[in-house]
């Protein structure tokens, strides 16, 4: 959707366009400064309540953005709305780690010493999430009877422009945008001190930490990210970035608080959707940091700056995603996966930039891990052009993204993107008259004890769409075998889906590994599970 609409019957009427050509929901940022940005928890939903009764009436489905950051300032911006103001004050005085909270200190400060105020500072989550639980708790009250039916999923912001990510290329530094590598962003006083705090967990003193960086550190305060510039990238073909066991520990640890970040903002999520909206899966998006990938003297640098990967590029640790997908598939199939720029060519623009690649890296990480992910393009426009639509498709046809979100709607409503996206979507997404098919799912040595039943739960609707309580029962043929026919499926559809067992009170044990990927065939089929 629009970041803001203003003109109503031009939204409704690309609303009714885009169901015309099967699209089948229509994202929207909810913005937490509109929202209540007023006064502490007054919340007024009102726009909202225009939007989403504007998107059901065109029989499409929600899909609603958690947008706790700033709109204004990034690239496709054309709407400004603010963190609310009254969060730099509010906790004012209050510690973290023996650290007084400050306006400053909820901030992100960059190497530059320039201070964002974009989206709160990750190292001040156990102070705000209440503001958190509180905006999504509002959120349910206020539409969770009305529209449970409606809402496809919900993604939970998780940093500037709705990402995961440090806002290591945005407005308050200089000269940190495409194509350089940014600026790291952990300089405040919070952060240094969680930096220490981790090293000295890690290494139990400073002599420890010595040892382990080859150094001569005196005082524990002189620990802390790199204060040299750009020396820590690139210094006489050295890259200590990822080289020295100093560059490893800090990336490691600022990494490794982003994913912990991201961690929390979904459980948060799932502690505030707990009554109507309980049911409903969420996503979370990171960005595709495309340039700098092919860099000879700082290789990754920019995907590093924004936090999003850590020393290892090797495969085995998913190029350096494998941190963030393992933490989404703690969720055991509940989170959804969002990331961009899957329209790019290779080296368009800057020789350095491989997006093409990297959609590839990620999709096909994610799937290794169980992982469900989809895609987005990274800028409107340019949805006219053959490339744009064959990119994406190579994106679902071969590494594994299952959906795709495109910016924005009134760019594929139109001229010879509303083609190439209708075709897509024919020949992707089953439609309503598609036959269905029965498939017979087997689990063999399913060891369970008496009052343990063993039941399956996936994706799609007929497995209950990741809800335990919609799991579908099996049933004992002998020993330690159990089987279920399943109907209704679609036709000529991938899924994915695991094993699960309760006992009488509902406790819950999930099948260990990854989630089965199955894709039913005009016949159905059978799947057999060996689960020890």
């Amino acid at each position: 959707a629009p970041l803001y609409v203003t003109n109503w019957n031009q939204f409704k009427s690309d609303l009714n366009l885009a169901k015309q050509m099967g699209i089948q929901g229509i994202s929207v940022d909810v913005w937490w400064g509109n929202v209540e940005g007023e006064k502490d928890n007054q919340f007024d939903f009102s726009y909202y309540d225009q939007v989403f009764a504007a998107i059901k009436a065109a029989d499409l489905e929600i899909i609603p953005i958690m947008s706790f950051h700033q709109c204004g300032g990034n690239v496709g911006d054309d709407y400004n709305v603010y963190l609310p103001n009254w969060i730099w004050t509010k906790y004012e005085g209050q510690s973290i780690r023996g650290e007084k909270l400050s306006s400053e200190n909820l901030k992100y400060k960059s190497s530059q010493g320039n201070y964002s105020s974009e989206y709160i500072a990750l190292w001040a989550d156990e102070v705000v999430k209440n503001e958190y639980i509180d905006f999504m708790n509002a959120f349910e009250d206020h539409y969770g009877e009305m529209y449970r039916e409606d809402i496809e999923e919900i993604n939970i912001s998780g940093g500037p422009s709705g990402e995961l990510r440090y806002p290591s290329y945005n407005s308050h530094d200089k000269d940190t945008g495409y194509p350089s590598k940014g600026a790291m962003q952990c300089y405040s006083d919070l952060a240094q001190v969680d930096f220490r705090t981790a090293m000295l967990e890690k290494y139990k003193s400073l002599e420890g930490i010595n040892r382990a960086w080859n150094c001569n550190l005196t005082n524990i305060n002189e620990v802390t990210p790199p204060m040299d510039g750009d020396y820590f990238f690139y210094n006489n073909g050295s890259h200590s970035y990822y080289e020295s066991q100093y560059g490893k520990d800090l990336l490691a640890w600022y990494n490794g608080a982003l994913v912990t970040h991201g961690k929390n903002m979904l459980t948060y999520a799932e502690t505030a959707f707990d009554e109507e909206l309980d049911h409903i899966k969420l996503g979370i998006k990171i960005p595709g940091v495309h340039w700098q990938m092919a860099s000879d003297t700082t290789p990754r640098a920019a995907e590093v700056c924004a936090g999003i990967i850590n020393s290892d590029f090797s495969e085995s640790n998913g190029y350096g995603y494998n941190p963030i997908l393992k933490m989404i598939s703690s969720f055991n199939g509940r989170v959804v996966l969002h990331f961009t720029c899957l329209e790019m060519n290779d080296y368009a623009g800057n020789n350095t930039s491989t997006p093409k690649t990297l959609v590839a890296y990620v999709g096909d990480s994610a799937a290794k891990l169980g992982v469900e992910i989809k895609g987005e393009n990274a800028l409107s426009g340019g949805n006219d052009a053959a490339y744009f639509w064959n990119n994406i498709e190579e994106a679902v046809s071969k590494h594994h993204y299952n959906g795709v979100t495109i910016l924005r709607l009134r760019d594929v409503v139109e001229g010879q993107s509303y083609n190439y996206y209708k075709r897509l979507i024919e020949t992707y997404r089953p439609s309503e008259e598609t036959d269905t098919v029965n498939v017979n799912f087997k689990v063999k040595n399913a060891q369970t004890y008496w009052g343990q039943n063993v039941y399956i739960v996936g994706s799609i609707k007929a497995l209950g769409e990741w809800n335990v309580d919609k799991a579908v029962i099996l049933t004992p043929t002998k020993y330690s075998e159990w089987e279920v026919s399943i109907g209704d499926i679609p036709a000529y559809i991938t899924f994915e889906f695991k094993f699960i067992k309760k006992d009488a009170s509902g406790t819950v044990i999930w099948e260990s590994g990854n989630n089965h990927v199955y894709t039913t065939g005009g016949d159905g089929g059978t799947f057999i599970s060996t689960w020890q």
